[in-house]
């Protein structure tokens, strides 16, 4: 599965038009946002702190049973998301380092 690798931006998109993986190195706190996710699909969320780490991620109200991103410099955090009927990400199990 090709993932969609996200620009850090203060606000950032994970568009499920575009993919299913999405992957974004941390050089600043962000607040996510998803659009276009489709019921029954799983999708793939990775986020890496940079060289410095200690980035944080806000997660919309529509994404649920997430795990806390690791804030430890160079780490990578990864998890599993199913996609509801109401188009709420559910986290499939907890993250795992990436």
């Amino acid at each position: 599965m090709p993932v969609v690798m996200v620009e850090c931006e203060p606000i950032v998109i994970f568009d499920g038009s575009q993919g299913k993986s999405f992957e974004l190195t941390l050089s600043e706190n962000v607040v996510l946002q998803t659009a276009n996710m489709v019921p029954g699909e799983q999708y793939i969320f990775t986020f890496i702190q940079d060289s410095v780490g200690g980035y944080t991620v806000l997660f919309p109200a529509t994404v649920i049973n997430y795990t806390t991103v690791d804030a430890g410099a160079g780490i990578g955090t990864k998890q599993i998301f199913d996609c509801g009927s109401t188009g709420t990400l559910k986290a499939l199990a907890a993250a795992t380092v990436a």
